[in-house]
């Protein structure tokens, strides 16, 4: 049986999925394929050495403002199970799953549940709907996705929680004693409210020396960033594996006003509390979260000069918002790569039985 999962590119923090998803599925003489349709991608994850499981498939893709038609690539045309990720921006994955069902094939989504964005949202919400009711399995984030696409009545047992996770790679023994520094963590655009960030963290370094604060991530907003940078306020670039581990580990703050991803998980293994904006559009990583138990979310929004007062009264341990001393962290319910390459290999071997 042969599985492709299709995708434009591939982010680092996924590869540690893939590959464990690629040794469960050989087990099962299964194989499985990671199809990166940006030659781009392909050139620079080619340099990391990563393992054969990625190969180039030349699909249904707009390259440079033209329309590449060589749609029915090797990969594609073998796949009894075709995987596309489910966001806004892969409109035309109605494509590959009308390919595969004339074929009588399998087709899955991945991802988020209905991810409006910036486009039509009774055009997206249509065009989701559909795609969910004619995909064979939608592998969700986690169970804020599936609580979503149930209020919206869609119902099923084709609707599969795989618990969106990080690789960690720092072990508790590790774990040092906090420092007061207070860490930036993520994509440095737009929604992540980067130019409140550096406003917040040249104020605090401008009102106390002995304070550190780190931004940790690359992304179009970089240069802006970079145009902060001082003596206390470090741009450290995209960090990955111990690096950003520890930087984050040793942090006594994650201050992510923006919206809050994948930094979830990282916060909740390495022991350092986020603190954000309540009313923010987040991620569905956002469910990991319990407020004044594992981080503390406020109702702003709040301006440059409000956030700094409330960080600082927080490291001082005098804010009416939330003692930082009082939050509690539980290793153990940390969502991990092993158990979502579980959840997902569980999902595709339900489904593949006619093709074995």
């Amino acid at each position: 049986m042969n599985v492709v999962f299709l995708v434009a590119g591939l982010s680092h923090y996924r590869v540690a999925f893939h590959r464990a998803v690629h040794e469960r599925l050989a087990r099962q003489g299964i194989n499985y394929q990671v199809a990166i349709t940006k030659q781009t991608e392909i050139e620079t994850l080619g340099k990391c050495r990563i393992d054969n499981i990625f190969t180039q498939a030349s699909s249904l893709v707009f390259l440079n403002g033209r329309l590449n038609l060589q749609f029915a690539s090797s990969q594609i045309r073998n796949a009894d199970i075709m995987i596309v990720i489910n966001e806004n921006k892969y409109l035309m994955n109605i494509f590959y799953l009308l390919y595969q069902k004339l074929r009588g094939r399998k087709f899955c989504l991945f991802g988020h549940a209905i991810n409006y964005g910036s486009v039509n949202r009774f055009f997206l919400f249509s065009f989701k709907r559909l795609m969910h009711q004619l995909c064979d399995i939608s592998f969700l984030y986690n169970r804020r996705c599936l609580r979503e696409l149930r209020h919206r009545g869609l119902k099923g047992k084709k609707f599969i929680p795989i618990f969106n996770a990080i690789e960690m790679t720092l072990t508790t023994d590790e774990f040092v004693e906090k420092k007061d520094e207070i860490t930036f963590v993520g994509t440095l655009r737009e929604n992540k409210k980067v130019d409140v960030i550096c406003e917040v963290f040249k104020i605090i370094t401008q009102r106390n020396s002995h304070i550190r604060c780190n931004i940790v991530g690359d992304g179009p907003l970089f240069q802006l960033v970079k145009d902060y940078e001082n003596d206390n306020f470090r741009v450290l670039g995209p960090l990955s594996g111990r690096d950003k581990e520890m930087v984050i580990q040793r942090s006594r703050i994650i201050f992510n006003p923006g919206l809050i991803g994948l930094v979830a998980v990282e916060s909740l293994f390495l022991n350092t509390p986020i603190v954000g904006d309540k009313n923010t559009r987040h991620s569905p990583e956002i469910d990991y979260l319990v407020n004044h138990k594992n981080c503390i979310l406020i109702d702003g929004p709040k301006d440059a000069q409000e956030w700094a007062e409330i960080l600082l009264s927080m490291l001082a341990g005098t804010s009416p918002h939330g003692n930082l001393s009082g939050l509690r962290f539980d290793n153990s319910t940390v969502p991990t790569v092993t158990a979502m390459a579980d959840n997902f290999c569980n999902g595709l071997l339900s489904i593949g039985k006619d093709h074995r």
